[in-house]
């Protein structure tokens, strides 16, 4: 009999399987924590990565509909235009407070921002001066102020620096998916590891505690009215079997 064997069922041996199979269910439980806020802060980061995105397509399109509602009374005198006009003119200040917040804490990005105000108060300077020379009748001096490269150049300065700031937020988002699916498979990897651990562990006490089950019914194999000890099958005295056992 192998000394090691009656240590199966010791009380030190019996506490050691305890100690690591809530140490095994604790860990499991921390790194599923873990694993959870890691997924819901990338997420939350992903999300304000699109907001933010979509906050430079709404500057965009906010200062291309007051330019449209411009050129439409330029050409027409009529009035209604100046209805998009204004209400695209109406919403770039909203919107440009907003994009900068989302932004703050990138000097770069801060940097931008501070071009992209410049050229937006340019371009609304101009078209606010179009359409007072219009208003006030002076059609040709308003269209010769517009077809210079000024409200043209200021118009493609502000969807470069718009684009820079997008294409910018793209790579970031995409770096973000690609570290949250690193670290998502990583967590996976190291809880199939954990739960593996866990099943083998238990596997093997149990088939040793079986062992030591059917050991210990065999030694105490004794008929009551012979007083002999069954021993591999046959009925021995417990002087040989004490002799052949141990």
């Amino acid at each position: 009999m192998s000394p090691l064997r009656p240590l199966i069922l010791s009380q030190p041996a019996v506490i050691a399987a305890l100690v690591v199979a809530f140490a095994l269910i604790v860990a499991t439980a921390l790194l599923g924590v873990v694993a959870t806020r890691e997924v819901a802060w990338n997420t939350e980061r992903i999300g304000r990565a699109h907001e933010t995105i979509l906050t430079l397509q709404q500057v965009m399109t906010a200062v291309a509909d007051a330019e449209a509602g411009q050129r439409g009374f330029l050409l027409t005198g009529d009035e209604k235009y100046l209805q998009p006009y204004r209400q695209g003119n109406e919403r770039i200040d909203p919107l440009v407070l907003s994009l900068r917040s989302r932004l703050e804490g990138d000097s770069d990005k801060i940097a931008a921002m501070d071009q992209l105000a410049g050229l937006i108060t340019a371009k609304r300077a101009e078209m606010e001066k179009t359409i007072a020379l219009r208003g006030k009748g002076s059609i040709a001096a308003a269209i010769n102020l517009t077809e210079t490269d000024t409200g043209r150049s200021t118009m493609e300065g502000i969807r470069r620096v718009l684009q820079n700031l997008e294409s910018r937020e793209l790579r970031e988002l995409n770096a973000q998916g690609e570290v949250l699916n690193e670290r998502s498979k990583r967590f996976q990897y190291i809880m199939i590891a954990l739960i593996g651990f866990a099943v083998v562990l238990t596997a093997v006490a149990g088939m040793l505690l079986a062992r030591r089950i059917q050991e210990l019914a065999t030694m105490v194999t004794v008929c009551a009215w012979t007083k002999r000890v069954k021993w591999k099958g046959q009925w021995v005295s417990f002087e040989e079997f004490l002799q052949q056992r141990f």
